[in-house]
Formats: C-alpha cells, sequence, structure tokens
C-alpha cells in the first residue's frame, strides 16, 4: 500500500477525484438500470467524452475544457511567432497564493 501524496488530513488530498466520482454516479449511474454490460460501457465512454470535451467548467470561465485548450494553444502560437510571451490573459487561471512570511520571534 502505498501512502498518500497529501499531508495527513489534508482536505485537498484527492478532491479531484472524489468530485469526478460523484459527478458520475450522480449524473450516469444513480437511478439507472442497464440493460447489458456493453450498454453501461457504451454509456461510460460517452459520458467520459462529454466531460472531457463538452461540459462548461467554471473555473475555466463557463466554456468546455477542449475549447480552453484549443485557445491556449493558439495563444502559445501567436505568442512564439510574435515574439510576446504566449500569454492570453483571458484564459489565464488565477494565480497561486503566495506564502507570507512568518512573523519574527524575539526573546
Amino acid at each position: 500500500m502505498l501512502a498518500s501524496i497529501g499531508s495527513v488530513g489534508d482536505a485537498y488530498d484527492n478532491a479531484m477525484a472524489e468530485s469526478f466520482v460523484d459527478s458520475f454516479k450522480t449524473e450516469l449511474i444513480s437511478d439507472r438500470v442497464w440493460r447489458s454490460k456493453a450498454q453501461l460501457e457504451l454509456a461510460i465512454v460517452e459520458w467520459v467524452g462529454w466531460y472531457n470535451e463538452a461540459r462548461l467548467h467554471s473555473a475555466l470561465g463557463d466554456i468546455p475544457p477542449v475549447e480552453h485548450e484549443q485557445a491556449h494553444a493558439e495563444a502559445m502560437a501567436l505568442g512564439e511567432a510574435g515574439g510576446g510571451s504566449g500569454r492570453d490573459s483571458r484564459y489565464a487561471l488565477a494565480p497561486a497564493a503566495t506564502a507570507v512570511p512568518s512573523p519574527t520571534v524575539r526573546n
């Protein structure tokens, strides 16, 4: 058994995976009866395709992930050709929080 990636008690340890599984169960599996394993397999493939390519993602400005990736690739290509940074602020995610230095302790 391997240890978890995050620290002990870290609420964000598996948050993405848990969110995906919860969406999968809620949107596809619950309250449905599948007539065959093949029918279920096809439904799963179609749902994963929709999830990866067509669903609107709030962290991306309510655009599908595939559209975000295409816009990013185009922005990078324009940036490289034009000598710019290749970054398009419309598709940038919020910057990570910066660490705040702890106060100095005096005796």
